[in-house]
């Protein structure tokens, strides 16, 4: 299985396949993190933090994938 990293690089150079590997490996974590907080629509924020993510793919830092989900994961939740 390809890290974190790996599969970022590759999702930066185009490849989707990448890219959906990348968020399933999170979406379980995402799913309870939004289920943790509220009882409403949980789907419809895991797919904003997702869509946010595709849209700046561009802006993932150091701090790695992870760390960036979840701090749009957070942005989200407080809108």
């Amino acid at each position: 299985m390809a890290s974190e990293v790996e599969l970022l690089a590759a999702w930066r150079a185009g490849d989707h396949a990448a890219a959906d590997a990348l968020l399933r490996q999170h979406f379980d974590s995402l799913y309870r993190f939004f289920r943790a907080k509220l009882h409403g629509d949980v789907e419809d924020l895991v797919q904003r933090t997702f869509l946010a993510c595709v849209e700046g793919v561009d802006r993932i830092g150091e701090g790695g994938f992870r760390s960036f989900l979840f701090g749009v994961a957070r942005n989200k939740l407080m809108d």
